[in-house]
């Protein structure tokens, strides 16, 4: 007996080698796929719920085979008897759809034909107001969603999904739309509207660490082919809702924002890491051993001189973290529109800042490079590299961005509603064997403060998500501290995946990379050790597993 929700859906059939406007290609079928189970994901579709389609190819069988895996309950209503259906509305030459259909129909805790009485001229038309009939007497008081799989266009003829959609909303009903092309290409909201969509959230949270930032590419990289299957057109901006990065990490961050794959991405690092890491002539060098113009036409070049950090274009929110130097203040810079310094009302508004001066500004590493000017309103303020701040590994400060009141996001907490993915660059423990005082001079220090600094600050970040959070992969972090702990998941404020690597000569052996020079990879400026450090994300991102993110949609 059903007792939960009821989901009604209408849409598109696959394609069909006669369209001669695409509408529904079979290729955007994997996308269009994890956006229904998307939605029923957020809804908490599962037993006792119901799911009522109308038996087609492509939209219809989708809902109706996502929540049979559910263990919902699949009721088809068919427009014609179900041998001239599938007939017309099921067979693709070369495709699997009949049989399918096939297991739908014999699943599915009931299967009724258009009565006679309603059949017509228009039976497609007839059956999309029977459908709704039927929903709403099934539903009786209880929760009624109406999904469709629409391309928001008039329909070739009567009785399409324009025509169920217009009828829904005739009847005050709400529809949720997934648009067969935007799930293949584009997501289907612009970024501020995640702010206040409902259910689960998921976050990625990238550190600094210079070119090391190329082992993170090699985590994305499998992390993009694990989430998004085969589907050509899907990006990480699509899965994940909040990305934040640090330094190196906010070069990647604001790429992946943008909706860029991580091939192209690392194409980018591939061809900067020679002209951005020229070191300069004395006396130049004094002020820092790289001069800014390169790496600064590089991200305007990439990113677009005139996109900004509230761009239409950005497709998931994004937080950069910075350190203003005048007054020695963190800056975490997001784009989240309801932010206090977000306002459009404002004169300073933060959204209205060029996307690759913050980006170049959290990436000004002292020494390496010279801070960026950012102008403010009435002044010009300098910044230099996060890394420097307490928050090198920028997730813990995500999730205060993303939760906590003061930021005005304020999403829930708790293990099955935000999934934190945090992602590093190689952990260099500065650590010198026999090391006398004397060696203790001030080029010493100017060679090994930075990477203390980030270096303690990632893993002490790592350890307090690890507190605070359901840690569901990571690293070892130190013999004490990895003893298990019996945390109850529901004392968890989030699920927390880490992936990192020990670039230590003990690490890098475990690894079987003998080969490798922890003394080259562990360098912010490791031009000379580029193939060493994709070896060593190659053999990192072997880690990334589907399961690390079950329970957040598609994949349960």
């Amino acid at each position: 007996m059903a007792t939960g929700q009821v989901v009604v859906e209408s849409g598109h059939m696959i394609d069909g080698g006669d369209r001669t406007s695409p509408r529904f290609p079979p290729e955007a079928e994997p996308r269009v796929g994890a956006a229904v189970d998307d939605a029923l994901d957020r809804w908490r579709f599962g037993p006792g719920d119901t799911a009522i389609t109308q038996g087609a190819r492509g939209a219809d069988l989708l809902v109706a085979e996502h929540a049979l895996r559910r263990g919902g309950r699949v009721v088809v209503l068919l427009a014609k008897d179900p041998a001239e259906f599938r007939a017309g509305s099921v067979e693709l030459p070369g495709t699997a759809w009949g049989q399918r259909f096939d297991d739908v129909l014999a699943a599915a805790e009931r299967v009724e034909v258009l009565p006679a009485s309603r059949v017509s001229d228009a039976p497609y038309a007839r059956a999309n107001a029977w459908a709704l009939e039927q929903a709403v007497a099934e539903a009786a008081g209880r929760e009624l969603r109406v999904l469709a799989v629409w391309d928001r266009q008039e329909g070739d003829g009567t009785g399409g999904t324009s025509h169920f959609v217009r009828l829904a909303r005739e009847r005050g009903l709400a529809v949720t739309t997934v648009v067969p092309r935007q799930a293949w290409r584009t997501p289907n909201v612009p970024y501020w509207e995640r702010q206040s969509a409902p259910g689960p959230k998921r976050l990625l949270a990238l550190d600094g660490g210079g070119l090391r930032g190329l082992i993170t590419l090699q985590v994305l990289a499998r992390m993009e082919t694990q989430l998004g299957g085969n589907s050509p057109g899907f990006v990480l901006s699509d899965y994940f809702d909040y990305i934040a990065g640090t330094s190196t990490g906010a070069i990647i961050a604001a790429g992946l924002a943008l909706g860029k794959r991580v091939d192209d991405i690392t194409e980018m690092y591939l061809t900067m890491a020679e002209p951005v890491f020229r070191r300069r002539f004395y006396p130049a060098r004094l002020k820092s051993l790289y001069r800014r113009g390169a790496l600064s036409q590089l991200l305007a070049g990439y990113y677009g001189a005139s996109t900004a950090l509230g761009d239409d274009r950005l497709r998931s929110l994004l937080l950069v973290v910075l350190h203003r130097t005048d007054t020695d203040s963190l800056w975490p810079l997001s784009n989240n529109t309801w932010a206090k310094y977000n306002s459009r009302g404002r004169p300073d508004c933060n959204l209205d800042l060029p996307l690759w001066k913050v980006v170049r500004g959290s990436s000004a590493a002292p020494v390496y490079f010279p801070p960026e000017s950012i102008d403010l309103h009435t002044s010009s303020v300098l910044f230099q590299d996060g890394g420097i701040t307490p928050f090198n590994n920028p997730a813990l400060l995500l999730f205060q961005m993303a939760t906590a009141r003061q930021y005005r996001l304020g999403w829930p907490t708790g293990a099955d509603q935000l999934l934190l993915v945090s992602v590093g660059t190689g952990f260099a423990p500065a650590a010198h064997a026999n090391l006398a005082r004397e060696k203790m001079n001030l080029l010493f220090n100017m060679r090994n403060v930075l990477k203390v600094v980030m270096n303690g600050s990632s893993v002490e970040n790592d350890r307090l998500c690890r507190v605070l959070g359901q840690c569901r992969y990571g690293p070892s972090v130190d013999t004490e501290f990895d003893d298990p702990v019996d945390e109850p998941v529901s004392q968890s404020l989030f699920s927390y995946v880490r992936y990192n690597v020990d670039l230590s000569r003990r690490g890098l052996d475990l690894l079987g990379l003998t080969g490798v020079d922890p003394r080259q990879v562990g360098r912010l400026d490791a031009v000379h050790a580029v193939p060493q450090l994709q070896q060593v994300g190659q053999q990192l991102a072997a880690c990334v597993e589907r399961s690390h993110f079950a329970g957040f949609g598609p994949w349960q």
